[in-house]
């Protein structure tokens, strides 16, 4: 009867909650390509062309500030680097802040979601204890536990310690 160790109940529930993380990470690029294509619709046409022949000449950043109605002054990372000037403010339109924010509150809400289903899971099986318990409890997540060891045995190295006191 072996016991749940916090640790254990971690990395169980990470295991668990897979599938929510990498829909968190879809709408995570969701949002980065949309900014991505957003700022990159907001250089001139000259800026573009030089930037593709001579990318090396450029300030270049990988996030922005999306400025908007209903947006908040944070920044956002895009896909790729893009060419910026002093100004890391990308000035959306009306329909294009309330297509941001919309993807922002759903990327926060579903990680929101996450961390507590992961921290629900985590204090389940730790309360549950042993591996007996949440076998009959909580099956999905016993298929996830590594194998019971069977070996008791003390994996501390004392023989070194008694030649030690016997020379002595």
């Amino acid at each position: 009867m072996s016991r749940i160790t916090k640790d254990l109940a971690e990395r169980t529930a990470l295991k668990l909650t897979e599938k929510k993380l990498l829909a968190i990470n879809m709408v995570k690029e969701e949002l980065s390509k949309l900014l991505f294509d957003y700022q990159y619709e907001s250089l001139p046409e000259q800026i573009k062309d030089c930037f593709k022949a001579h990318p090396d000449y450029f300030n270049k950043s990988s996030s922005f500030r999306p400025l908007g109605e209903g947006l908040n002054f944070s920044y956002h990372n895009i896909i790729s680097e893009l060419p910026y000037s002093k100004n890391a403010n990308v000035v959306l339109n009306k329909e294009q802040a309330n297509r941001v924010s919309k993807l922002i509150a759903k990327k926060e809400t579903m990680s929101q979601k996450y961390r507590q289903l992961n921290i629900e899971i985590e204090s389940t099986l730790f309360a549950l204890r042993t591996y007996k318990n949440v076998e009959r409890e909580f099956p999905e997540a016993f298929v996830l536990l590594p194998e019971l060891s069977t070996n008791t045995s003390v994996m501390i190295n004392v023989s070194s310690i008694r030649s030690q006191l016997q020379s002595s």
